[in-house]
């Protein structure tokens, strides 16, 4: 009896002491966990004052700081990835991960970007709040890159929760844009039916906006972007009756008058009513003569009145325009085109080419600008005066260098050397339009500068008769860009030319 009782209390001892030990142990190893995630945080607040110092100024920063940063962020991620979960530890992860993706965009390295963002939501597909965020961003980006099938779908699977995202009196506006870019996407889907449903989801989003937060930042801007996708659809009726709707609803907000505007310019581009629309315009300036879509209403107007053959008129209330705009010089230089153009029409050349001319030093960096020379040229080459054309072919094409010189890498000396390929190309210059066509993608290394140049050549090429140029410049674009809504047109173009 003894014996068994010995043996008893002998168990119990053991059985303690395992338990002790394994609680010893556990502790242990929770002691070097937390050793661990230490050491882990330490390194994530290195690597973010690294981050600091690059943010300072990215367009110089040291490659060598980038690199680090990038490593010690993915070695955070590693590290925590191999620790038992935890809040502390998700958030490490979340924003090491998103950090990569940061530095590689501003690395231009956008697959690994694009990559960095994914493994967010493979890792947190439950976490709306940064799951979102990471698809808006994958989505963006594969839409700069022209990956416009993934673009659209990253985007779709955020479209079903972006209400509940916006914030109504402060909302982001990249979040707002988001259904419209989704339907735009679609604009050219050979797919009827894809395209019809994808609009009509960017406008569901919309509705449920407006629907959701009336009388908010959001709710107006809502609006206008259901709008805009009406104008897509040339739904010209409903887009009017919308912005009936709006000015009934909105009578006394500060939004009245740009429902106003954009209701006369319905009634007068698309449906024909410029009266109507006139009036609108008319009413509005008398309640409103101070408004900032003003001076827009005005110019407007002045073109309905040019469009009369009033052209002294509309000149004078053009001028006013150009007076009243020292803040929207995109408006002045558009006034200053419609004034040279009128006289122009009228056959008064020489006030004409001094308007051109003024118009093209006052407001160089402006699209009517650079278009003013070339408006020259074509007049002389239209007239069948060579000698006159050909000296203002080359004034354009100096005066399009002293831009693309003065501000070299950029849209506006894309813009200028395309207009250089402008130039030759009327001449029937065509070796050295493609030449100056080739140079788009030199100055603006993007998707955007590259597309240009494709296009640009091939159809130099057609018009210059060579095929089979245009057949391989179309087809390097499609292996380049399967994904560009301009894909499926011009695999229809190259059979056309193979088959001429």
């Amino acid at each position: 009896m003894k014996w068994t009782s010995f043996n008893n209390m002998l168990r119990l001892f053991l059985l303690i002491s395992a338990l002790a030990l394994s609680v010893l142990l556990s502790a242990c190893g929770a002691d070097q966990n937390l050793v661990r995630q230490v050491e882990i945080e330490k390194r994530y607040f290195g690597a973010q004052k690294i981050l600091e110092k690059i943010y300072i100024n990215p367009n110089i920063a040291d490659e060598n700081d980038f690199k680090l940063a990038i490593a010690q962020f993915h070695e955070v991620v590693q590290g925590a990835s191999t620790l038992p979960p935890s809040e502390v530890l998700d958030s490490v992860i979340k924003g090491s991960l998103a950090r990569i993706g940061q530095l590689e965009l501003a690395r231009d390295n956008v697959d690994a970007a694009v990559a960095a963002y994914q493994e967010i939501v493979k890792r947190f597909p439950q976490d709306d709040e940064i799951t979102v965020s990471a698809r808006l961003t994958i989505g963006l980006l594969h839409e700069r890159t022209l990956q416009y099938n993934d673009a659209i779908a990253a985007y779709s699977l955020v479209l079903p929760s972006l209400s509940s995202r916006i914030a109504p009196q402060d909302p982001e506006m990249y979040l707002l844009s988001i259904p419209f870019h989704f339907a735009r996407l679609h604009k050219y889907n050979p797919h009827e039916a894809e395209r019809v449903e994808a609009y009509r989801r960017a406008q569901e989003c919309y509705q449920t906006i407006i629907a959701k937060f009336p009388n908010s930042k959001a709710g107006m801007t809502a609006v206008s972007y259901l709008a805009a996708l009406m104008a897509d659809q040339e739904q010209w009726q409903k887009l009017d009756g919308l912005l009936h709707q709006q000015i009934a609803k909105h009578a006394n907000t500060p939004e009245l008058p740009h429902f106003i505007y954009t209701r006369a310019m319905t009634l007068h581009e698309r449906l024909g009513e410029t009266a109507r629309a006139r009036a609108l315009l008319e009413e509005l300036l008398k309640q409103y003569p101070n408004h900032d879509v003003a001076p827009q209403a005005r110019f407007e107007i002045a073109r309905m009145i040019l469009a009369q053959n009033q052209n002294e008129a509309g000149r004078q209330i053009l001028k006013e325009v150009i007076k009243n705009s020292a803040n929207n010089p995109g408006l002045a230089a558009r006034a200053q085109e419609e004034i040279a153009m009128s006289y122009e029409r009228e056959g008064q050349w020489v006030q004409a080419l001094n308007e051109y001319r003024w118009l093209a030093k006052q407001y160089e960096t402006l699209p009517p600008a650079l278009n003013a020379l070339l408006r020259v040229a074509y007049h002389y080459t239209n007239a069948n005066n060579q000698q006159l054309a050909q000296h203002a072919y080359d004034d354009a094409i100096a005066y399009y260098q002293g831009l693309i010189n003065k501000y070299p890498r950029s849209v506006l000396a894309a813009l200028a050397q395309e207009h250089i390929a402008n130039c030759f190309i009327a001449q029937k210059r065509w070796d050295e339009a493609a030449a100056a066509a080739s140079g788009i993608e030199n100055i603006l290394d993007s998707a955007v500068g590259k597309v240009s140049s494709y296009m640009l050549l091939g159809n130099i090429y057609e018009s210059s008769g060579q095929n089979e140029r245009a057949i391989k410049i179309y087809n390097e674009f499609i292996q380049r860009y399967p994904q560009h809504p301009l894909a499926h047109m011009l695999k229809q173009k190259v059979l056309e030319l193979t088959n001429s």
